[in-house]
């Protein structure tokens, strides 16, 4: 099984280990059978994501996804206006529920 964290600086931040934390936690929490990929990068925002959801995400053909985006979209010098940022991220669970519809058939 194959998971992909999927945000910022969130997801990403090392805490001083040679990996982020949020990928050392879930894959201690999931088991052996699970591959976790992390897929943060800092300073980024909904719109960089949509730009590299393809290359980061769904070319891993993930089993499961976390989304975890919206301090860079609500900060100050970035400020992301609402509405784009519900828009954002419902364009990025898109190919994931064409996906799941095409599964039920």
């Amino acid at each position: 099984m194959k998971l992909v964290c999927f945000g910022d600086s969130i997801t990403s931040r090392t805490e001083g280990y040679d990996r982020p934390l949020l990928t050392i936690t879930l894959a201690s929490k999931l088991g052996e059978e699970w591959e976790v990929i992390n897929a943060g990068v800092p300073g980024n925002n909904t719109f960089d994501a949509i730009e590299r959801i393809q290359s980061d995400v769904i070319s891993h053909n993930p089993d499961l996804v976390t989304v975890l985006f919206g301090a860079n979209d609500a900060a100050h010098h970035k400020r992301v206006q609402l509405l784009d940022y519900k828009r954002n991220l419902t364009d990025m669970g898109s190919p994931f529920i064409r996906t799941i519809k095409r599964a039920k058939k």
